[in-house]
């Protein structure tokens, strides 16, 4: 694996599923750990003594990925816990399932939200703190390519957005953003 000794990651959506192994694979390889977490604060400290059982630091926050406020707030909360940031994971995720005409209008904007404009927002907040090297990492899925089966069009939208976000913010930026 890569050395991270002394780099700093936040990972959003970091408290299960796919963000709580992201942000334990940072730690297992040096990293010092502040990640988000919506609504299980119970996930969340078991995510920060397995960190911190790695010998890293490890910060949890309370932050909704749908809010703006919230996700600018984690990002300077990270930034003071961590002494800087080297590394952002946009993790965060929701889906809104089920066919088009069916679907509920404020569940697709919530995932829309949090699936397209948070990653966003994290990477605007956090690109002031990074340093020349730094890292933007952002989950997406094959569905952002393909969608292979009814009911996950929506979802697939909010991917293919968030896959396109990515690679136009490539071209502009100091360190390398990866999808």
């Amino acid at each position: 694996m890569i050395d991270l000794s002394g780099k700093r990651a936040l990972v959003s959506g970091g408290s299960r599923g796919i963000g709580a192994a992201i942000a334990l694979a940072l730690a297992e390889n040096g990293a010092d750990v502040a990640f988000t977490f919506q609504n299980s604060a119970e996930k969340a400290e078991a995510v920060a003594r397995s960190i911190e059982a790695t010998g890293r630091r490890a910060t949890a926050i309370q932050a909704d990925s749908a809010d703006p406020q919230a996700i600018v707030r984690a990002v300077e909360e990270a930034v003071l816990a961590l002494g800087g940031l080297d590394i952002l994971i946009n993790s965060a995720a929701i889906g809104a399932y089920g066919p088009v005409a069916e679907l509920d209008l404020d569940s697709y904007q919530k995932m829309m939200d949090v699936n397209v404009r948070a990653p966003m927002l994290f990477a605007k907040a956090a690109i002031p703190h990074l340093p020349a090297g730094g890292r933007i990492v952002s989950i997406g899925s094959g569905l952002g390519e393909r969608v292979p089966f009814p009911g996950v069009t929506a979802y697939a939208v909010s991917k293919a957005a968030l896959t396109s976000f990515v690679r136009r913010q490539h071209q502009w930026h100091r360190f390398e953003v990866v999808i």
